[in-house]
């Protein structure tokens, strides 16, 4: 009687043992799963943020740049924004203001 509880404790911890090794397994492959995503992920929001700046900080340059040819008395060359930049209305507007400017001379 004392063998079959021993070998029903020596099943009973075998299936434990199993069942934690699987869970290891499953859990080390969801935590790889987790890290790959999350640097796929991280280099997407890098590509797209840097490409978001361009679209905002070359409009601002070209606008500044303008600016200071106007600040030292020479004519500015207002070339058209890249089709995907922001602040194209702005700069519309701008650039006419700049033709009005140059008109009224």
């Amino acid at each position: 009687a004392q063998q079959a509880v021993d070998a029903a404790k020596s099943a009973a911890v075998t299936d434990a043992t199993d069942l934690m090794r699987g869970l290891v397994q499953r859990n080390r492959l969801i935590v790889t799963i987790m890290i790959v995503t999350t640097m796929v992920l991280g280099a997407f929001l890098y590509y797209y943020l840097l490409r978001l700046t361009h679209r905002i900080s070359g409009p601002i340059y070209v606008v500044s740049r303008i600016m200071r040819d106007v600040m030292e008395g020479r004519t500015p060359d207002a070339r058209p924004l890249r089709k995907d930049d922001e602040f194209q209305e702005f700069y519309a507007q701008f650039t006419e203001m700049m033709r009005q400017m140059e008109r009224r001379r």
